[in-house]
């Protein structure tokens, strides 16, 4: 039998413990969520440099499309909001190079003529160039 003293002290423990529970896996719910900020920045980083690459492909502005897929700081780095707002902008950054990519493989596959074709046909066509201008 234990004295009440005892289980009094015991259960405190239980208190200290349980009240190590929540906090764990609230810490580990916030590594979590900065490792998929990390993860999702990463991406971000690289879709940016993809349609930036893209736009030149497509001798496109430069700045075209930059206001639509920029994360603007309005939260906290490491809040729940700016996560889903990064996730967000991510998702139409990836939308828009997907886009700029099909319209570079529409531009190519129409462009896709043999080379000797290309280099006879410039050779016909330069001389007859330089008549016109006589």
């Amino acid at each position: 039998m234990r004295s009440r003293f005892m289980r009094s002290t015991m259960c405190k423990g239980c208190i200290k413990e349980q009240g190590l529970g929540p906090f764990s896996a609230k810490l580990r719910f916030l590594e979590h969520r900065q490792q998929r900020i990390s993860e999702v920045r990463v991406k971000y980083n690289r879709l940016r440099r993809e349609l930036e690459h893209a736009k030149h492909n497509l001798i496109l502005e430069p700045t075209k499309w930059n206001q639509e897929v920029d994360l603007w700081q309005t939260f906290e780095v490491d809040s729940l909001e700016h996560l889903e707002a990064l996730e967000e902008v991510t998702a139409r950054l990836e939308n828009r190079v997907n886009f700029c990519k099909a319209n570079i493989m529409m531009v190519t596959c129409f462009d896709a003529s043999p080379r000797r074709w290309r280099k006879k046909r410039r050779r016909k066509v330069q001389p007859q160039k330089t008549l016109k201008q006589f």
